[in-house]
């Protein structure tokens, strides 16, 4: 579908600025391309809160890819963090889902399903 017409001085553009249905951009960034994301998420969904030991326990991975995941998740808002990591002198911090963000999360990628737009005629309309 897309091939060389993309392709801008024979350098692949860094970001393509197609028109993406509201709320897509955030599925996108939370569930696309990361099965440990999408573990992570499923874990919380079952558990309803836990440490980084737990998840790691529950996940069989290391410490520092749970954190980078949680933290990801943490900045796009889905996840959450008890006590607060401005707190100090904590043993164990807990994680919680934002389910509304979730929610919001997952109707992004199901209006995929019923987005009747039409996507531009110029693929490359928009290429940085």
């Amino acid at each position: 579908m897309f091939g060389h017409e993309l392709l801008h001085d024979g350098i692949v553009p860094k970001r393509l600025d197609l028109p993406l249905p509201e709320g897509l951009e955030r599925a996108l960034d939370v569930f696309v391309g990361n099965r440990v994301r999408a573990a992570v998420i499923l874990t919380l969904c079952e558990k309803g809160s836990a440490s980084i030991k737990e998840m790691m326990e529950t996940l069989g991975l290391d410490r520092s890819v749970v954190g980078l995941h949680l933290r990801n998740l943490e900045t796009l808002g889905i996840v959450y963090v008890t006590p607060p990591r401005d707190q100090k002198d904590v043993r164990y911090r807990y994680f919680h889902l934002n389910r509304t963000l979730l929610h919001d999360a997952l109707s992004g990628l199901t209006q995929l399903n019923s987005d009747t737009r039409e996507l531009p005629s110029d693929p490359t309309s928009g290429i940085e």
